[in-house]
C-alpha cells in the first residue's frame, strides 16, 4: 500500500461492500436524540456494520480508497500517501479520544490485507493446480513451483506475526464464507505460527510450520470433489473415505519431495489425538509430532468459528471453551494453553449480539472473554465481567 494514493470518497450506503474502511469518525442518534459513537475511523465495515446504517436510514459514508473518483482533481486536498494518510489519522484518534472516553481506536488486522490476498491465491492456485495435476495424471511439477511461489508469503506471514505489535491474534480479516477452504487454510497458518511461537519455536521452525498449516489440507484434492462441495453434512460411508484425507496428503508430498519429513509426517498426522483416538494411526501423546499437535488445534478452532452451509459458527469464547475442555484427551495441553495466550476473542469494533437481544461494540477487550461493549441503541457502556453483567453472554458476533 506504501506509495499508493489514498481518497476519500462519499459513497451511498446501498453501495457500501463489507471490508471498506471508513473514512471517518461516525456518529448515530437514537430514537431519544442521544447522539452515539458509531464506529472509529479506520473502521472495516462488516455486513452487520451495514445493516446499523441502513436501519438508521444513513445516506451515505466516507470511504477511503486507493481508485480515484471520476475527474478527481490530484491536489494535496484530495490525494495522500499512505504515511501522510497514517499521520492524519493517528492525529484525529488523539483529537477526538481527548474529547469522547468511548471513542473507539483503529485496529490494524494481523495479516495486511494485501498480504491475505496474496496468500488466498497463492493457495487457490496451489490447491487448483494440483487437482489438475491429479486428475490429468501429470507430474508434480506444476504443484512443486505453486509451492516454491508461497515461499514469500509464507516469510512475510511468519514476520507479520512475530513483528506484530500486539501479543494477540485474531482472524477477523481472514474469514470468507466463500472459497472456504483456501481462506481455512490461511487462517490455520496464522493460527499455527502464533501458537509456536508462544510454545517458543524459532524464526526457522515457525517458516517450516507456516508452510505445513497451508498444505495441511493437500490431500483433499485427491477426494472426489463432489465430496469436498458437498452442501450437507457426510454421511458414514463419507467420512470415512475424507478422514484419509490426511494420510494420502502426506504420502503425496512425500512421493512428490516436496518439502521434508517435518511436512509430510505434519500433513499426515494432524487429525491425531493425545490419547489414541485420532486417524491415521492412533498415535498418543509426543508420538504425534509437534507441527501436526499444533495444526490440530488450529484447524478445529477456524472450523468450527467459520460458517459452513449445515450450520451456523461458534463464537470464539466458546469455540475456546469446547477446545480447553479436550484438553488432555484430543488436544496437547501445552498446544491448547499456547493458543489460549494468543488468541484475541473479540477484537476492538467488533459487533456483537448479547443474550439480552442488544448489539454493540466491542471498545476494550482487555478481559478477552468478558469485554466491554458500548451498546447501539443508548451508547450505554457495559463491562461483562461486572458482577451485576454475569448473566449476559455474547451469542453471536456479526
Amino acid at each position: 500500500m506504501a506509495g499508493r494514493a489514498i481518497y476519500k470518497v462519499a459513497v451511498p450506503v446501498d453501495e457500501l461492500q463489507k471490508g471498506m474502511v471508513m473514512a471517518q469518525t461516525f456518529h448515530i442518534k437514537n430514537a431519544e436524540g442521544v447522539n452515539l459513537m458509531f464506529s472509529w475511523v479506520g473502521t472495516r465495515l462488516s455486513k452487520r456494520h451495514i445493516e446499523v446504517l441502513r436501519s438508521y436510514q444513513v445516506s451515505e459514508l466516507m470511504i477511503f480508497t486507493d481508485v480515484p473518483p471520476p475527474k478527481q482533481p490530484r491536489s494535496r486536498d484530495a490525494v495522500r500517501s499512505y504515511a501522510e494518510l497514517m499521520q492524519e489519522l493517528t492525529a484525529e484518534k488523539k483529537k477526538t479520544q481527548s474529547k469522547n472516553v468511548s471513542s473507539i481506536p483503529m485496529v490494524e488486522p494481523v495479516v495486511p490485507n494485501n498480504l491475505r490476498d496474496e496468500a488466498i491465491e497463492g493457495i487457490k492456485n496451489l490447491f487448483t493446480s494440483t487437482r489438475e495435476s491429479v486428475e490429468s495424471g501429470r507430474s508434480l511439477v506444476t504443484a512443486y513451483q505453486h509451492i516454491k511461489k508461497l515461499d514469500g508469503v509464507v516469510y512475510s506471514l511468519v514476520h507479520s506475526i512475530l513483528f506484530n505489535s500486539k501479543e494477540c491474534v485474531h482472524l477477523s480479516n481472514l474469514k470468507s464464507y466463500d472459497e472456504y477452504t483456501y481462506h481455512h487454510s490461511l487462517s490455520v497458518a496464522v493460527l499455527s505460527v502464533a501458537i509456536g511461537q508462544a510454545l517458543g519455536l524459532d524464526s526457522k521452525e515457525l517458516k517450516n510450520l507456516c508452510r505445513c498449516a497451508i498444505l495441511h489440507d493437500i490431500g483433499k484434492v485427491l477426494m472426489p470433489i463432489e465430496l469436498i462441495t458437498k452442501p450437507g453434512r457426510l454421511n458414514k460411508d463419507e467420512f470415512e473415505l475424507i478422514k484419509t484425507h490426511a494420510k494420502e496428503g502426506g504420502h503425496y508430498l512425500k512421493t512428490g519431495t516436496i518439502g521434508n519429513m517435518d511436512l509430510w509426517l505434519g500433513v499426515m498426522y494432524h487429525h491425531e489425538h493425545v490419547d489414541g483416538t485420532g486417524y491415521p494411526r492412533q498415535l498418543k501423546n509426543n508420538e504425534i509430532p509437534l507441527f501436526s499437535r499444533i495444526i490440530a488445534v488450529a484447524d478445529v478452532y477456524d472450523a468450527v468459528t467459520s460458517f459452513r452451509p449445515y450450520r451456523s459458527p461458534m463464537i470464539p469464547g466458546d469455540a475456546l471453551e469446547m477446545i480447553m475442555s479436550q484438553a488432555g484427551t484430543a488436544y496437547d495441553y501445552d498446544v491448547v494453553n499456547a493458543l489460549n495466550q494468543k488468541l484475541e476473542l473479540y477484537p476492538i469494533n467488533t459487533i456483537v449480539s448479547l443474550s439480552n437481544k442488544r448489539a454493540g461494540i466491542v471498545v476494550d477487550n482487555s478481559n478477552a472473554k468478558r469485554p466491554i461493549i458500548h451498546m447501539l441503541d443508548n451508547g450505554e457502556v457495559v463491562d461483562l465481567s461486572a458482577l451485576n453483567n454475569l448473566n449476559l453472554i455474547i451469542i453471536k458476533i456479526d
